[in-house]
């Protein structure tokens, strides 16, 4: 599962390693792909609506034993799953199920954090990067809807829905890019360090390029920067911010784009994202790095700056695009 992927346990947080050895039972590590549990327990269709595989029951987390299913989508059976749900439905009425499940839920994971919004009954509890939700859609709080899969299964109006979620496919820190932290620290032309300020330096959650950033490299990205940087050892190349990285295949990256975008409610922005190469079969078409929002006039020149940076380092072809055409 990924490419020079080297996952740290380590490097995890006691809170995530609690989670993961609660887990076990069920066969989650999130390490092992989709493609892995297919081929021990095969794929069914999740009421008619879309093709799931089914982990066995288990108690891990409930004293009810819980079946969860992930989805299984073509083009990610090579990842780790990354959301997985399982449906409780023990009574005929939607808050004895929401009701019975936090408790079962809290007897497992300890008190939640309730969240409960106009039409759902919503709770979570979180473990670093891993978390667990429960939503449960009270009948009587509904709109009128057309809602086909309730339609044909009345009853899964009622049920409470446990979910698994893991903020990114490559949840464990990768010890892979550890070197990128040691060109920061000796210097050389590796790595571009380059501020990026109130533009943001959260990076974008990729399910597939996303790595969380060992220690050393989360630690080497102050705060407001971005390192851009190639591996052309290995022929990759990306960017880190934060705690989080990009990485590609040199192969898969086609061009550095400026794009300008359209808001759907409010004003839109400017862009920067690497895009991915057709011809590679790529399953995101681009990926953000940096995106402003409104830009007006030295904020348009100083983005417009520094994507020519960020290009050039990168050996990448600078384009400009806009939604307009």
């Amino acid at each position: 599962m990924g490419r020079l992927y080297r996952p740290l346990p380590e490097q995890l947080s006691d809170s995530e390693r609690r989670f993961l050895e609660r887990v076990a039972p069920l066969g989650l590590d999130f390490l092992t792909s989709r493609q892995r549990y297919f081929e021990l327990f095969g794929v069914r269709s999740y009421h008619g609506w879309r093709d799931v595989i089914a982990l066995p029951e288990a108690s891990a987390l409930s004293r009810t034993p819980l079946s969860f299913v992930m989805y299984a989508d073509e083009q990610v059976m090579d990842l780790a799953p990354e959301y997985l749900w399982a449906d409780y439905l023990a009574h005929d009425d939607a808050r004895s199920n929401h009701r019975d499940m936090v408790e079962q839920l809290s007897l497992a994971l300890g008190p939640p954090l309730v969240c409960d919004v106009s039409n759902c009954l919503q709770c979570r509890w979180d473990f670093g990067v891993f978390r667990v939700e429960l939503h449960t859609f009270p009948p009587e709080l509904q709109q009128p809807s057309n809602n086909v899969l309730h339609e044909q299964n009345p009853r899964l109006a009622l049920c409470a829905a446990v979910s698994i979620h893991s903020a990114l496919a490559f949840p464990y820190p990768d010890g892979s890019l550890e070197p990128v932290a040691d060109a920061v620290r000796l210097g050389g032309g590796m790595v571009l360090d380059v501020a990026v300020g109130h533009w943001g330096s959260e990076l974008g959650a990729s399910r597939r390029y996303a790595r969380r950033s060992p220690r050393s490299l989360a630690g080497a990205v102050g705060p407001g920067r971005l390192l851009a940087w190639r591996d052309d050892a290995n022929r990759r190349l990306g960017v880190s911010a934060g705690a989080r990285s990009l990485v590609f295949e040199r192969a898969e990256v086609a061009a550095l784009a400026l794009r300008r975008f359209q808001g759907d409610r409010g004003p839109g922005g400017l862009r920067i994202e690497l895009e991915l190469s057709p011809a590679r079969h790529a399953p995101e078409p681009a990926t953000a790095l940096l995106e402003a929002t409104d830009p007006e006039g030295s904020e348009v020149v100083g983005l417009q700056r520094l994507a020519a940076q960020i290009a050039a380092h990168l050996g990448l072809e600078l384009v400009r695009r806009s939604d307009d055409g």
